[in-house]
């Protein structure tokens, strides 16, 4: 498995942040607030046929995540984007922002991959 962030695909006329709020709720039962585009990223892997834009939001939440399907995830837990152990077997699009410097608490970070 890997490490990701609460996400899935639009649904038809959906906006990126109505996506983000939806499926964070669908996921881990948390109210996604104050919720905008903070990146983008392009992620190919011809070897493999793979290529995947991702749309990373950002927002507020108060709470606790709850593991609201356990056949997908193992487990929701909180980890600071700064702690020197951040998890390393990361979901692709999020390893390539890493690698790339963003930081989504930054206003100076770029944010398109």
């Amino acid at each position: 498995g890997t490490f990701a962030l609460p996400g899935g695909h639009l649904a038809f006329g959906e906006t990126f942040e109505a996506c983000s709020i939806r499926e964070t709720k669908e996921e881990t039962g948390l109210d996604l607030r104050d919720c905008r585009v903070c990146a983008t990223c392009n992620a190919l892997d011809a070897s493999q046929s793979y290529h995947y834009i991702t749309i990373f939001t950002i927002g507020s939440v108060v709470g606790e995540p709850t593991n609201l399907e356990p056949e997908k995830h193992s487990d929701w837990r909180w980890v600071r984007w700064d702690d020197p152990e951040f998890p390393s077997n990361l979901f692709t699009a999020l390893k390539i922002v890493r690698e790339k410097g963003f930081n989504p608490f930054s206003a100076e970070s770029p944010c398109f991959y």
